[in-house]
């Protein structure tokens, strides 16, 4: 039971720090261009982060080959996201950017089952539906 609730909070805490990554780059897209503002980003998380592996781990020789893996992880899936990130929410509100960033799961899922042949259950296709109903209510609605 403690140990349910220990998740749950830190569940809810990841939630709340993701919510308020977009508030942050929107406010902080007024003060630096998307390109600065994802290098202060970037700069800030890999430190943070050798300095957890460090202590976690210690220091691990990396083949040539890994080295070039992990380039390409970071330049496609990490930078180019910060920079289109901060472009893009500079250029709409923190709102409609939160909502499309929610939609990363169910593309995730969507573009699994469609490239590595993850089965889609109907209990995951039931979810994706009812995600991009949400989405659909909330961007042709009145509100």
């Amino acid at each position: 039971m403690e140990q349910e609730r220990k998740a749950k909070s830190l569940l809810l805490f990841v939630v709340i720090l993701w919510g308020l990554n977009v508030v942050m780059v929107k406010y902080l897209s007024g003060f630096f261009p998307p390109l600065e503002l994802a290098t202060y980003r970037i700069g800030a998380a890999a430190l943070l982060l050798a300095v957890f592996v460090a202590k976690s781990y210690g220091w691990v020789k990396l083949s040539l080959r890994e080295w070039l893996y992990i380039a390409g992880i970071a330049l496609s899936g990490i930078f180019l996201h910060q920079i289109t990130l901060s472009a893009g929410v500079q250029t709409t509100d923190a709102s409609t950017s939160s909502l499309i960033l929610g939609l990363n799961p169910l593309a995730t899922s969507l573009l699994a089952y469609a490239v590595l042949r993850e089965p889609l259950s109907a209990r995951k296709l039931c979810g994706v539906g009812l995600g991009f109903l949400g989405v659909m209510l909330v961007i042709f609605g009145d509100s």
